[in-house]
């Protein structure tokens, strides 16, 4: 079977031996706990090292400094793309957050196994984590929780003044940007750049970046 490193470098990004056995951890333990919890449909190892870890890691593109930062990951889930990234930057400080509290002590149990620091995790709503922490982090993620105009809602008050909020897309249509645009206006807000790729490099499993700045 081949290793973790190997898929990231045949992506053109490079990972520690120490990185791939964590992340060899985190889907082991991911596929041991779904068998009793819903925490994802893709189970398939080369399927959940290109959909979940691989993706995770796509942010590099963007070429930000995370390192020394404060993350917010909003509806982690099962910890994409917020544990991924804990892993890889081992530097910045995360705060994953999801609506599930089953979701939560799975991703507490999941930190201890790979031994991160750099992680805190909490059961909270979205917008009643943001009005707890109110521009309290300098970047915000999230990954397939809902359209723009919400996602808003949901990470930019979390976001300092000058902090960049990522979301991870899937195909993004125009009318869930103009939709998403109006919203971001009331966070004095805007679209920076927009990175359409294929996650595989074949033309397959496409993928977007969007990077918006609040004011």
């Amino acid at each position: 079977m081949k290793s973790i490193k190997r898929y990231f470098e045949e992506s053109g990004r490079h990972i520690t031996a120490h990185q791939s056995t964590q992340l060899m951890t985190y889907y082991e333990f991911l596929i041991e706990k779904n068998r009793v919890m819903n925490l994802t449909g893709i189970t398939d190892y080369e399927e959940a090292v290109y959909k979940h870890f691989i993706d995770s890691a796509t942010i590099d593109r963007l070429d930000l400094a995370l390192e020394g930062r404060h993350v917010v990951d909003v509806g982690t889930g099962a910890g994409f793309p917020g544990m991924v990234l804990a892993v890889l930057y081992p530097d910045t400080d995360f705060t994953l957050v999801d609506s599930l509290q089953k979701r939560i002590r799975f991703l507490e149990e999941l930190q201890i196994r790979l031994g991160l620091k750099n992680v805190r995790c909490y059961h909270a709503r979205g917008e009643d984590f943001a009005k707890k922490y109110p521009q309290a982090f300098d970047i915000g993620v999230s990954r397939a929780v809902a359209r723009m105009e919400k996602l808003a809602d949901f990470v930019l008050p979390l976001i300092k003044n000058g902090g960049l909020f990522i979301a991870f897309k899937g195909h993004y249509e125009a009318a869930e940007a103009t939709s998403g645009e109006s919203r971001l206006k009331h966070y004095n807000a805007k679209t920076e750049r927009i990175d359409r790729f294929s996650l595989t490099g074949d033309g397959e499993n496409m993928r977007t970046l969007v990077q918006i700045r609040r004011r």
